[in-house]
């Protein structure tokens, strides 16, 4: 049992404490009896560093062998069974200061006879029967769409041995309603061997034998089920025991997954479920969380009755817009955004109101032509999801525009006259004639009319020996009661003004016969504006 020396106060020693054997009488006063140190081995006094301390056990020798810093080894014999009465036993480190106090600590630099694992576990797009790009926050899946979840698993090749009986188990976090993600049936593949068909197992794997808490399990031959279902909410399923994990190697779980609900959702962010996988093998344990983001799709609805605008008003549409997912859940809390182009031009948005029956628009026709057809197209996008609706594309021209006379004068005259003789005179001032406002659109053509009453004298009514013409050159038209065709035009410009305007010897000029008797007189003008085709 190795050679007993007198105690020191900064030693390592060896004993089996269980053992009555390994204790004596050394026959000091108010202790006697007390452990026997086999192997002292002095050390200076604690230096508040780190020291290296190496342990190995080897199973065949039943030897123990430790090692502090640059000292000889210590060989321990031990006959497990013996000196335990188990071979399951567990090791560990401990430490005595007397009546002293000081910091005692343990750092493991490296442990040699157990595996060193990792796992990582990702959720794919697909790129037709390939990977895509990774699921995350800023490139979510979208509803139904199919999912690639990937668990790759590793054993060092460090590692002191081979991960032993590795159960795999699938947790859903949360206590939500909304489903997420969902498991597509028959496709669980653990290192390209599939699990089960039609629910049916192959064979290929069994279920473990021992649950996360230790207790014994009965395997039978596993099923995706095993993998996915759940014994309770928020519980680990019973998992697939997928074998060993060698040293120096990677196995590959693979499944496919739909996309349904998002969650949370508030409008500003698309966290998805929490999905948990365990890794539970003799000797290591793993786990990894993974948030799946799944967004939703805003959908656009405009009403069916549609009508061309006109070029007054803005375009009001009238429709609604929601956020909603596969399973037609509504997000009550989402902002929309509406996006436009008119005519292929620069897109525009016009901010919404959260999710109702209200389509939040108002489109403005400035500039745009009367006599086109324009295109305007539509979509809806939602905050903090980017993601986007359905282009909606309409066609339509716009309506309306008015003809109509403008700046007419109440009171209009001549040049006073001398009688006696006959004479057509001139008008008392350049601005006469009324203007004609068109702005019906490019191409639009009208035709303005003239007619009078005869002309009285105020004194008596006597009417004026002559009248009002019309004059077009060399010819002169009688317009008293007689209407007369005196301007008329085929618009070039959607908002078309045309003064009406005459050289000094033409247009509507007075008539006064040699007969005609000196006085004031009086009449009226109708000016009568034409809404003309164009030819």
């Amino acid at each position: 049992m190795g050679t007993s020396k007198p105690l020191v106060r900064n030693h390592i020693a060896w004993n089996y404490p269980a053992l009555t054997s390994s204790y004596k009488d050394f026959g000091i006063i108010g202790s006697k009896i007390r452990l026997i140190h086999n192997d002292v081995k002095e050390f200076p006094g604690s230096d508040g560093k780190w020291h290296e301390f190496n342990v190995k056990w080897s199973y065949a020798d039943h030897t123990l062998t430790y090692k502090f810093d640059g000292q000889d080894p210590v060989k321990v014999p031990i006959i497990v069974n013996n000196i335990f009465g188990t071979t399951q036993v567990y090791w560990g480190f401990t430490g005595k200061t007397g009546k002293s106090n000081e910091l005692n600590q343990v750092a493991f630099k490296k442990i040699s006879n157990i595996p060193i694992t990792s796992q990582n576990y990702k959720v794919y797009h697909k790129n037709g029967n390939a990977l895509g790009a990774e699921v995350t926050k800023v490139n979510p899946a979208k509803p139904l769409e199919e999912l690639k979840g990937v668990l790759t698993i590793n054993n060092d090749p460090t590692s002191g041995s081979d991960w032993k009986q590795v159960g795999v188990r699938y947790k859903t976090d949360g206590t939500d309603t909304s489903q997420g993600v969902s498991y597509v049936a028959d496709d669980l593949m653990i290192n390209n061997k599939l699990v089960s068909k039609n629910k049916v197992s192959t064979g290929l794997f069994k279920t473990p034998s021992i649950d996360l808490n230790g207790n014994t399990l009965t395997p039978h031959d596993a099923t995706e089920n095993n993998f996915f279902g759940t014994i309770g909410k928020n519980t680990f399923s019973t998992g697939v025991n997928m074998g060993d994990v060698t040293k120096n190697s990677t196995s590959k779980i693979q499944f496919t997954l739909t996309a349904f609900d998002p969650t949370p959702t508030d409008g500003t962010t698309n966290l998805g479920r929490n999905y948990e996988i365990s890794l539970d093998g003799k000797m290591a344990r793993e786990s990894t969380e993974k948030a799946v983001y799944v967004t939703s799709l805003p959908k656009l609805v405009l009403d069916k009755k549609w009508t061309d605008p006109t070029k007054e008003k803005p375009i009001a549409l009238t429709g609604s817009w929601s956020q909603s997912s596969a399973t037609g859940k509504i997000d009550s809390h989402a902002l929309g955004t509406l996006h436009y182009a008119i005519d292929d031009g620069a897109e525009k948005t016009i901010a919404q109101n959260n999710v109702g029956p209200k389509l939040v628009s108002g489109i403005p026709t400035v500039g745009l032509s009367l006599n086109d057809t324009h295109k305007l197209t539509l979509y809806m996008t939602n905050a903090g999801y980017n993601e986007k609706s359905t282009v909606m594309t309409i066609y339509f021209k716009l309506k309306g525009g008015t003809l109509l006379l403008d700046k007419v004068k109440n009171e209009i005259g001549f040049a006073p006259v001398t009688v006696g003789k006959n004479t057509i005179n001139k008008r008392d001032n350049t601005d006469w004639a009324p203007t004609v406002a068109d702005t019906r659109g490019t191409g639009s053509r009208w035709d303005l009319y003239a007619s009078s009453t005869g002309l009285t004298r105020t004194t008596d009514h006597k009417q004026l020996d002559g009248g009002l013409v019309y004059v077009d050159g060399q010819k002169s038209t009688d317009v008293t009661e007689i209407p007369q065709r005196i301007a008329s035009k085929t618009t070039t410009s959607d908002d078309d003004i045309t003064p009406i305007k005459w050289d000094d010897n033409q247009g509507i000029l007075l008539k006064v016969n040699a007969g005609a008797y000196a006085g004031d007189y009086t009449g009226t003008i109708d000016w009568t504006l034409g809404n003309t085709p164009a030819p």
